[in-house]
Formats: C-alpha cells, sequence, structure tokens
C-alpha cells in the first residue's frame, strides 16, 4: 500500500489534478478531515458530496482510468459537530488536514479499523471492500504499559490479504493503561493523577486547522510540562491522528472533549460518537472524555448510549456527557465545574463546593475550565494606556496561583484545567500570544510544578503592607452623597467617599473582574501608589464591585474588559476609583476595600494625592481634574433583606461581604419581607443587577418577573440590568403590612446570588432598564 499527499491539499477549497496510473491496484481518495461539504467529481462527472467530518473519510475511485480529472471542491456546509472553534473565527478551512491518494491492491480498508470490547473479548472492527476470499491478518508485536512518565506505545499491524498478497494495511498504537475513580481520587495506571491541565481550543494561527507539525508540537508539550501542566483538555475539536500520536510518545494525558456545542445531544447524533472514539479509542494518551461542553440540552438516553459506546470502544477512561456544572450531567464518572471567579469570590467558592459534594457521591473532582485571567503580550495593540510591559501578566499569574493552590489546599486529590494555552481573536487569556510567544518563562510557573508533584502547599499572597500615611486634614470619609454633602462640596469640602450598595450612594454594580488588565491613571501610574495597586489588586483592594460610570470624571483606578470584545476593539475601563472636582470641592469616589490593610494604605495614599490642600493648578500641591455636576440622588429604597436561604441568612451584597452566605449551587430559593415602612409611594420600579444567572421573582406568590434563563446553566441574566414594573396596588399593600418576597433563584457559576444592588425607585420603568438614573442610586 503506497499512501501520497496531495500536493497544496493542506487547507485548499478547491483541487485539481490528473490521476496517476493506479498499477493494476486500487486507487482510493483519503480525506483525514473536512471542514465542509467537498464535492468529488471525476472528468465533470460528481461521484460523491463527502463531510463535513473531522474523522477520515475513504472513497474507491474504481474504474478510473489514469489520467482522469479529479476535482474536489469543498464548501460551507451546517455541521452540529463544529465545535467552538468558529465562535472565535478559527474555524478549520477546507481539508485542513490535507488530501491523499493510497494505491491498494484489490482489497482496501473504507475506514481505520478499531477494538470492540465485549467483556474480557476484543474484536476487530473494520469495514472493507474487495473480492471473495479476502482476509485480515493481525499482528501485534508488544502491549506494553503506557503511562506519563514511561509512555511506552507498542504497535498493532491490521492488513487485508487478497489474491495472496498484502493488499491493505492499518497500523493503531496499542498499549494498556487505565484510568480510575477511587473514591475522590483519580488513579492512573495505579498511581494518583492530580490534573494540572491547560484548556486548548486548538487555536493555531496561521495554519488551516488545529494540526501543527509534529516537531512543533513536541516543542510546545515540553514547554507545558516544564510549568507543571500534566494533561491538555482538547476542548470542542477533535486532534487529528499525528496529535494523538506526538501525546502518546510524550506522556501526555489528554481530555478530549468532542464537539458539540450550542447544539442538542440526541439519539439521531450518537452515530458521530462512534465514529469519534474509532478515531482516538487506540490512543492510550486519551483518559477523560467529554461529550458536550456547558450544554443544557441533553437527551438522558443518547447519553446513556454515548456513554456505553466508550466503554465498549475505549475501556480504561472515564466520562461524562457533559463538562460544565455540578450535577447537571446524566453520565458522569467525575463531578466537574467551570467556576470563573475572582479572588474575592474564590475562598467562599470553595467553601460552597464542599458543602455541595458532601451531598453527592464520592467521585473525582475536575474544574473542566477554570483560573481565566486575561494577560497582554508585549508589543500588544490592546495594551492600556497605564499597562507597562508585564504588569497584566504579574496579576494574573498572582490570581491563577492563589486560586489553585487555594483549591489544591482544599481538595488535595483533584484536578483543575487552567484557561487557556493561546489568546483568542477577542481575548488574551491564553499562556502564549497571538504570534505564539510564550508569556512567562517556565520559573515563573514553579509553584505549580511543585502542586503537580503533589505538593500541599502554603497559600501565596503579598505581605501585608503598613499602615502608611493618615488621611490628610480635613477630608471627609463619606459613605453617602446626599443634598447637604454636595453643597458643601460646592463650597470647597474635599471628600472621599467610600461607594457601595446603598441609598445616596454612588452606583456600585457588580463587575466579573475574573478577566481583567489594570488602567492607572493620575497618582495611581506612578510610586509609590502603582506598586501598591499593582501588588494588592487581586487580593485585598477588589471589592467585587466597580463604580457607575460618570462621562467627566477622572478614572485613577480602573480595569479594562478585554474579554469577548471585538478583536483590536477599546472598551472603556471600568472604573474603580473616580476623582473630579465639584464647584470648589474636590471628590475621590472609591469601590476599592477599605476593610484591609492594603485598602488603608491605597485610600490614604489616594486622598493624600489629590485632596490635599492646594489650588488644584499646575502648580498646586494637587493634580488638575475634571468638573462635573451631581444632582441629589432620587429618593430610593434599597431591598438589603435580611434575606433567608439554606437556613442562613445575609443582606444583598457580595461573597465577601456576606461570608459566602450567598453562595449556591443549582437551584435555591430566598425570601424576605417588602414593607411595611421606608417604601416610595406607588407605583414603582425595581432594579436589580447580578441577581443570580438566572432567577423569578415572586410576591405574595404571584409571578412578578423573569429574568435571564430560569431552569438553565447559561449565566445569561447575571449582568444584564433588570427593571421591574411593581404595580400602584402591590406597593399600597406593602406599605399596609408588608409583602412576602421569594427569589427563586439559579446559579451555576458560582459567583452567589441577590449580589445586587436591588432598589425601588418611584415611577415607571425606564427604557435603559436603570441606566438613567445617573451615578447616584
Amino acid at each position: 500500500m503506497e499512501r501520497t499527499e496531495i500536493a497544496g491539499s493542506r487547507g485548499a477549497t478547491a483541487l485539481r489534478l490528473e490521476l496517476p496510473d493506479p498499477g493494476g491496484g486500487r486507487m482510493v481518495l483519503e480525506l483525514p478531515a473536512v471542514a465542509g461539504r467537498c464535492r468529488v467529481r471525476l472528468d465533470g462527472d460528481e461521484v460523491a458530496a463527502l463531510g463535513p467530518s473531522w474523522t477520515t473519510l475513504r472513497l474507491p475511485l474504481d474504474g478510473a482510468r489514469a489520467g482522469a480529472r479529479l476535482e474536489l471542491a469543498v464548501e460551507p456546509a451546517d455541521d452540529a459537530f463544529a465545535g467552538f472553534l468558529p465562535e472565535v473565527d478559527a474555524a478549520p478551512r477546507g481539508l485542513w488536514q490535507g488530501a491523499f491518494l493510497r494505491r491498494t491492491g484489490p482489497a482496501c480498508f473504507l475506514e481505520r479499523p478499531h477494538i470492540e470490547w465485549h467483556g474480557d473479548e476484543a474484536r476487530l472492527e473494520t469495514a472493507w471492500n474487495g473480492p471473495d476470499g479476502t482476509e485480515v491478518e493481525i499482528e501485534l508485536d508488544e502491549l506494553p504499559r503506557w503511562s506519563p512518565a514511561e509512555p511506552a506505545v507498542g504497535r498493532m499491524k491490521i492488513a487485508l490479504r487478497a489474491a495472496g498478497a498484502r493488499s491493505d494495511a492499518e497500523t493503531l498504537p496499542a498499549a494498556a493503561r487505565a484510568l480510575d475513580a477511587d473514591g475522590e481520587r483519580l488513579l492512573l495506571d495505579g498511581a494518583p493523577f492530580r490534573a494540572r491541565g491547560l484548556l486548548h481550543w486548538g487555536l493555531y494561527p496561521g495554519l488551516a486547522g488545529p494540526d501543527p507539525e509534529p516537531d512543533d508540537l513536541r516543542e510546545e508539550l515540553r514547554q507545558l510540562r516544564a510549568r507543571g501542566f500534566n494533561l491538555l483538555k482538547c476542548c470542542l475539536w477533535l486532534p487529528p491522528q499525528r496529535f494523538l500520536d506526538v501525546c502518546d510518545e510524550l506522556g501526555m494525558p489528554v481530555w478530549l472533549e468532542y464537539p458539540l456545542w450550542k447544539q442538542p445531544l440526541t439519539r439521531e447524533r450518537v452515530d458521530a460518537y462512534g465514529d469519534f472514539l474509532a478515531h482516538d479509542a487506540a490512543h492510550p494518551c486519551v483518559v477523560l472524555r467529554s461529550f458536550s461542553c456547558e450544554n443544557d440540552d441533553r437527551d438522558a438516553e443518547a447519553a446513556c448510549a454515548v456513554a456505553a459506546l466508550v466503554r465498549r470502544l475505549a475501556p480504561g477512561t472515564l466520562c461524562a456527557d457533559n463538562s460544565g456544572w455540578l450535577g447537571h450531567a446524566h453520565v458522569a464518572d467525575f463531578h466537574d465545574e467551570h467556576p470563573y471567579l475572582h479572588n474575592a469570590q474564590w475562598p467562599h467558592y470553595l467553601d460552597r463546593l464542599r458543602t455541595a459534594l458532601d451531598d453527592r457521591p464520592a467521585k473525582p473532582l475536575l474544574l473542566g475550565e477554570t483560573m481565566v485571567a486575561d494577560a497582554l503580550a508585549d508589543g500588544s495593540p490592546l495594551a492600556a494606556d497605564a499597562d507597562q510591559p508585564g504588569d497584566s501578566r504579574r496579576l494574573a499569574m498572582a490570581a491563577r496561583r492563589f486560586q489553585a493552590e487555594s483549591f489544591v489546599r482544599a481538595f488535595p486529590d483533584a484536578g483543575y484545567v487552567i484557561c487557556g494555552a493561546s489568546d483568542a481573536p477577542a481575548a488574551p487569556l491564553g499562556l502564549r500570544g497571538a504570534g505564539g510567544a510564550w508569556k512567562d518563562p517556565p520559573e515563573a510557573w514553579a509553584w505549580q510544578a511543585a502542586l503537580a508533584e503533589g505538593d500541599r502547599p502554603a497559600i501565596w499572597r503579598p505581605a501585608e503592607p503598613g499602615p502608611g500615611p493618615a488621611l490628610p486634614e480635613g477630608v471627609r470619609v463619606a459613605e453617602t452623597l446626599d443634598a447637604a454633602l454636595l453643597e458643601e462640596l460646592r463650597s470647597g469640602a474635599r471628600v472621599l467617599h467610600l461607594a457601595g450598595p446603598r441609598a445616596g450612594s454612588w452606583r456600585t454594580p457588580e463587575a466579573l473582574y475574573w478577566s481583567w488588565v489594570p488602567v492607572l491613571g493620575g497618582p495611581a501610574a506612578t510610586p509609590p501608589l502603582r506598586p501598591l495597586m499593582l501588588e494588592h489588586l487581586p487580593f485585598g483592594l477588589l471589592s467585587g464591585r466597580r463604580l457607575a460610570r460618570h462621562p467627566g470624571a477622572a478614572v485613577i483606578v480602573g480595569l479594562e474588559d478585554l474579554h469577548d470584545a471585538a478583536p483590536g476593539a477599546r472598551r472603556p475601563p471600568l472604573p474603580l476609583v473616580l476623582a473630579a472636582r465639584v464647584g470648589r470641592g474636590r471628590l475621590v469616589v472609591s469601590g476599592l476595600r477599605a476593610d484591609s490593610d492594603a485598602g488603608r494604605a491605597v485610600h490614604a495614599q489616594l486622598a493624600r494625592a489629590l485632596l490635599a490642600p492646594g489650588d488644584g493648578g499646575s502648580g498646586g500641591a494637587t493634580p488638575p481634574l475634571p468638573e462635573i455636576e451631581l444632582a441629589p440622588p432620587p429618593p430610593s429604597h434599597f431591598l438589603d433583606g435580611p434575606w433567608e436561604m439554606n437556613g442562613r441568612r445575609f443582606a444583598t451584597g457580595t461573597l465577601l461581604a456576606n461570608g459566602g452566605a450567598n453562595s449556591a449551587c443549582g437551584a435555591v430559593t430566598a425570601r424576605g419581607r417588602l414593607g411595611p415602612t421606608g417604601l416610595p409611594p406607588g407605583p414603582a420600579t425595581l432594579h436589580a443587577t447580578a441577581v443570580a444567572d438566572g432567577w423569578e421573582l415572586y410576591a405574595d406568590g404571584q409571578l412578578l418577573h423573569r429574568h435571564g434563563n430560569p431552569g438553565r446553566t447559561w449565566d445569561a441574566g447575571r449582568d444584564l440590568p433588570a427593571a421591574v414594573a411593581v404595580p400602584a396596588e402591590l406597593m399600597a399593600r406593602a406599605q399596609r403590612a408588608g409583602v412576602e418576597l421569594e427569589w427563586r433563584l439559579h446559579d451555576h457559576r458560582g459567583a452567589g446570588v441577590l449580589i445586587g444592588p436591588v432598589w425601588l425607585v418611584a415611577g415607571a420603568p425606564e427604557a435603559a432598564g436603570g441606566a438613567g438614573l445617573g451615578p447616584l442610586a
């Protein structure tokens, strides 16, 4: 058998060539993958339409004469298994693994052979075409034990014999290994396996698809191993054979997440998984499989049918029908979650996770996507104006290290998968930039190398700063900005306003903070504030809130959210500290924590730099600031609680503010009362931000509003403000005797529920969902 790649076929969407002489045998067209529908024509006549497919397709070109004109044209086609790469504008292109001609004898394989296991009995399954009397020969040189430390791989040779001679042949990797679940532990070939994984989307800029040259992949895996990674999660794509061959060779375990994304898992799609497994089951490196990702729409019978295929075709591996949210899988050999959180949320998430797992069967825990942090590569066109080379990378590393070490400390046998391998066009979240350069050297990841060896570490965080200078004399510290204080400001007062979710405060919506780069301006851009800010932002400064924007105020400290932005686009920073003149006075508004040593030191430095006496001109002690107008806030009633959920009471606020009492997993109910005192005259509008991933609000048992995706796992509602009309009759009843409020909440991101703020304002809802209320609530 001879296999020849067609010149110029990699990534081609159109090919034309003259067929060579088959030399008395047969000619077979082989397409390892097709990103679309490939129309095959011989001498102008269409003979087949193949694909879309991640796996090899073969077509005998019987009857084709030497010199016949073969034409291939790949057209776009709908594909339920397109995966995630189209979402990041990196869909494979055309014949992304090339096209080949196989010359065989009278018998040929129509697909790659594979082994099916029925108990202890192994059966060879394949499809071939040939004359009567064709025989199948199997030769196994050895069956070594494969492990990451000793990645020995044998070879199984399968041949077709026809007319007394070998007619076609295939070679499969062959090795013995098993990944087992032992309570909360994973055992790989009998040894504890603590997964320190990296999420890989198959992003290879410049290539037609995720098919790097083997030597390039070897170097990539060596670099990952040097950084402490011992697992590669191929997220929503199917690696080529030669990709898996290299992972076999170098002992890199692989978690395959099959490319079903935003599409239902139905019984009609089960057969596709048989093709996927025939493609990858022989590779000992593939130890974990999930059938879809963050997928709400999975038929239970279909999930069980795919799991049965895994048991039959790939014994010694573990699987789950979905990688995403705890408790939502129909088939789950392990627990899995995708927490994308910032450091202030993380310890409370771990407490909630331990409680949730205690109510479930003991299984290994794998965070299938987590610890994402955008970090700019040197020379990135997205670099924030105040960002200097390495700032965002140091912050990203600090956040990831804190979360990884805290997680391992709490769950020593569990594993995680950091997101991700390479920058995406709309998110610089990778360990490598878009050009392929590594952002951090291996020594920066020495802490993770220790985790991969099984260390149970002390949790690193920066040393707390000293007490620092006192606030300048005459500076007012205020939690609200009422009409009287605004008048004092206009007359020359110097005010440090510590904003929060309360009436009369600058509005402080929640911010995700799990993916950001710092934007430092004014005195925050220079010592002594700059190093203090950069060291402590991920730790004792971020509160989980930001400030509502004001078009005129100066952003002194902000975060630029580059995640999911259009490639090359810039968003205004999310303000954390704003400064402005109000009349003859000066105002600094802060959404940073003020209850930590770092917070106290930073606020003292900010006040000294921005609020100390001076004329505000270029020669004064304080820098010039823009002037803004502020009107007194409208009368508002904040629904602070107390709320009761799972037997615990809490106030509307962040996990940090509540000590984790409002952490949740899945569907929960929180109850409280509206009224009878302090309410605006009705009708009114209830404004709510960051209540849950999806929710329903009931008043005295009657549905008042539904938001986001209640009952589903997508967090479509968390970051969208809601403006809910509250009828005058309901407001009157609440003023007379109070109304029972019941929030039916769905939290799957682990960020908590009733973060808020939640408040009432007299009048009908505004079209902008509350955005028109201005910076003060």
